[in-house]
């Protein structure tokens, strides 16, 4: 997703140059008012993701190093916490035990948790991050990057185009086996906060895997929400505060709205489609089309199916889901991906505080909100 006129383009390099182009403006523009600043305030990576804040509203220099600062520390701590690759961090070091162990983690990853059992018992299991093993197979975690070298018996040289050639499906037998939610125990002892880890580990040519688990499709909403707060505290409304492009929080522009453009899943210069005005509410999109290969002719991507250990089997190209808090919608949005539109349609019409837009590999937009469609070869369904 991308905002209007001032607004994200899609790819992070874009953002972060654009942004300092617009930021060096905003700067020459607001020279005659000395000690106040606005525009583009970068935070830094968080899961490979950048997170960037663009102050609409002048500010001074002060409150805005100290929001900075406090973003910025907030950034840090979170990444030391749920990072699978950090090792001293609360996913690293769960993801480091046998089974049958247990680790003291912080009250934050214990509440990811609880809330991770709660999507998947309300997706029908189509949410869970016990699928690490298999995104990691699959050729879709954090490592496969461009500094990509074999490291796993099961890994594979990249094809023409960056393909990864298909996983042995001995693998891909073996690591269902390893995603199951309902094996991560949580555990609370007083202010003291415990995860074990119950799946048995598998074996594949004589190696022995254990479970894994990434709460990144958690995480990003979860810090958008606690950056946010930061924003509130500090009493500045007219923002937009951008996790990658998957999760956002719009404030208001100029005591309005802000015309959020949704990207088009299908173009692959990532135009937009469609715009919708929206202010002080989160938005958080999932899709088919981002984390994704073609190989042979077929495509695949990175919301795996715990149940066959492949890629989802699904008709939907993104989900937006706008509303509520940014940890439950940054996780619903893949979920409803997961479901496939039949499923995710029946979903959406009995969850209360939060407004959807669905796009279909048929062209079909399915929204709950009115939005102006930028590309006629959609066609708009308001339910």
């Amino acid at each position: 997703m991308r905002t209007g006129k001032n607004g994200l383009p899609k790819k992070p390099k874009a953002i972060f140059s654009l942004f300092m182009a617009v930021f060096f403006c905003v700067l020459s523009v607001s020279a005659c008012s000395p000690g106040k600043v606005s525009g583009v305030v970068y935070l830094g990576s968080f899961l490979s993701a950048d997170a960037i804040l663009y102050l609409y509203e002048p500010i001074s220099n002060e409150r805005a190093k100290a929001i900075k600062t406090d973003c910025k520390n907030e950034l840090s701590e979170a990444e030391k916490t749920f990072s699978t690759e950090i090792a001293k961090s609360d996913v690293a070091k769960f993801n480091a035990l046998k089974s049958g162990e247990s680790v003291e983690v912080s009250k934050e990853t214990y509440e990811l948790i609880e809330e991770a059992k709660r999507l998947n018992a309300a997706s029908d299991g189509a949410f869970d991050p016990t699928v690490f093993r298999l995104v990691d197979l699959w050729g879709f975690s954090a490592r496969f990057d461009e500094r990509y070298v074999k490291t796993e018996p099961y890994d594979r040289e990249r094809v023409a185009g960056g393909a990864l050639p298909l996983p042995d499906e001995k693998y891909v037998d073996a690591f269902k086996d390893l995603a199951d939610l309902s094996s991560v125990e949580a555990e609370s002892e007083g202010e003291k906060y415990y995860l074990k880890k119950n799946a048995l580990s598998v074996t594949v040519d004589g190696e022995a895997y254990d479970q894994q688990i990434d709460l990144s499709a958690l995480a990003k909403g979860y810090l958008c929400d606690r950056l946010k707060k930061i924003l509130f505290e500090n009493g500045v409304k007219e923002y937009y505060l951008s996790l990658g492009s998957s999760s956002i929080y719009l404030g208001e522009r100029n005591g309005g709205k802000w015309d959020l453009e949704l990207v088009d899943p299908s173009s692959e210069s990532r135009a937009s489609f469609s715009k919708i005005p929206l202010s002080n509410v989160f938005v958080s999109t999932s899709g088919t089309y981002e984390k994704a290969y073609t190989f042979e002719g077929k495509k695949y991507h990175h919301i795996i199916d715990g149940r066959t250990g492949a890629p989802f089997e699904t008709d939907l190209l993104s989900v937006a889901v706008i509303g509520g808090n940014g940890l439950f919608s940054d996780a619903l949005s893949t979920a409803l991906v997961a479901l496939g539109s039949e499923k995710a349609l029946e979903k959406i019409g009995v969850t209360e505080g939060y407004d959807f837009v669905l796009v279909t590999e048929s062209g079909k937009v399915y929204s709950t909100l009115p939005l102006t469609l930028i590309n006629n070869n959609y066609e708009l369904i308001v339910i």
